[in-house]
């Protein structure tokens, strides 16, 4: 008689779940995709469409990765399009595209991503703040990393980097940044030169630059070493396999681009270890299975009409023991769907069984694709938008049928 309790809430749980899917689908051993319809969520009410991917971190066939729209900072593509391009490539790379959803906020006109982004342990772009013009306060956004043993984490990271050229260390402020501190590091990512000096530039002072190539990579250690002398004025050739260095003017920076052989360290604080995945959000929602939006509001500079309005939204979380990765989209702007507010979404993934999440890119952005289908509907009259980048769920598999 002591187990019914428990039997009871066992049988009420999944009456509430078959009530609440209109599809369960097996996407492969280890994920699940739930299209979900519901009316409430605690005290408030909907309607709402959701689409939720659930993944089990366990399995080493499993990943979660990022993956810019083109490779560089620039430029923009569809989610289904950024998915679609790596699992047209199946049979040379043995990984398979289970599902993707939409990544960080960008620029609208560039693409370019507002917060830090490693894709498969390389860093793309990294500072100390989020790069965005919407922020009140400069400050780091939350981001969403997954390090070299798989597992996912939440911070809001602040690149935390340093150069060591002959027994002396320089603050490395920024890779593939904005210009300004006293030194970044720009490699291929943010194009074939290094942006040109501006007149406010100018008037600051200065900066030297001098190309180097990557002797070796170790983890987040890069030795480097100089193929080309400094200059000043910007504009330098970026090495294929290598970076250039940008410094202020200054003594201690020019010894550096004057060294033959630097350590570059890019690091990431709070330190987690080397990371092999890293993708930007605004807005954590649930930390330690507590609702936090309300507090994103402040900690993060977000705007009122951002957090407190219902929008379509994109979300990635995971369970208390971090096994269970679960990737979200709420669709909103219509009558079958309104979208939620952050307050709203934190209680939603919370009873979907996110421990720890944050939000994503949203809006017109918000898109999921799995098996190559877009399954959600964008709120854009154009349709799906494109996007900076895209988190996806990787498969390590081949077809039978690939040539060997």
């Amino acid at each position: 008689m002591r187990h019914l309790p428990l039997l009871a809430a066992a049988l009420v749980a999944s009456s509430l779940r078959a009530q609440d899917s209109a599809r369960v689908d097996t996407l492969a051993p280890g994920v699940v995709h739930r299209h979900l319809w519901r009316t409430a969520f605690g005290a408030a009410t909907g309607p709402w469409e959701l689409h939720v991917v659930e993944v089990d971190l366990r399995r080493p066939d499993l990943s979660i990765e990022a993956a810019h729209a083109t490779g560089r900072l620039v430029g923009r593509r569809r989610t289904s399009d950024i998915a679609r391009a790596l699992d047209s490539a199946w049979c040379g790379s043995g990984r398979r595209v289970l599902a993707a959803v939409n990544g960080d906020l960008f620029d609208l006109k560039t693409g370019e991503n507002e917060g830090n982004q490693v894709v498969a342990g390389t860093v793309l772009k990294a500072m100390p703040t989020t790069d965005s013009p919407f922020d009140k306060v400069d400050n780091a956004h939350v981001q969403f990393a997954v390090d070299t043993h798989g597992r996912p984490l939440l911070e809001r990271f602040a690149f935390d980097g340093r150069l060591v050229a002959d027994e002396s260390v320089l603050r490395l402020d920024g890779v593939n940044a904005r210009r300004g501190g006293a030194a970044v590091l720009y490699t291929r990512a943010a194009g074939a030169t290094t942006p040109r000096d501006s007149a406010a530039d100018a008037a600051r002072g200065a900066r030297h630059e001098a190309a180097y190539t990557i002797a070796m990579r170790r983890g987040d250690t890069l030795t480097l070493r100089r193929v080309a002398a400094a200059r000043a004025g910007g504009g330098t050739s970026i090495p294929p396999n290598g970076v250039v260095l940008s410094v202020a003017d200054s003594a201690e920076a020019a010894r550096a681009v004057r060294a033959r052989e630097l350590t570059a360290v890019l690091g990431f604080k709070p330190d987690r270890g080397p990371l092999r995945t890293l993708v930007g959000g605004w807005g954590r929602l649930v930390a330690d299975g507590a609702p936090v939006a309300a507090r994103a509001d402040t900690a993060e500079s977000i705007l009122e009409r951002f957090s407190h309005n219902r929008h379509p939204r994109t979300v990635v979380g995971f369970s208390r023991d971090s096994t269970t990765l679960f990737l979200v989209t709420v669709d909103g702007r219509r009558a079958t769907s309104v979208g939620m507010t952050l307050a709203e979404l934190a209680d939603a993934v919370r009873a979907l069984g996110a421990w720890n999440a944050m939000n994503l890119d949203g809006g017109g952005s918000a898109a999921m694709i799995v098996r190559r289908r877009l399954v959600n509907v964008p709120s854009d009259s154009a349709g799906e938008r494109t996007v900076g980048n895209a988190l996806l769920v990787v498969r390590r598999e081949r077809r039978a049928d690939c040539p060997r």
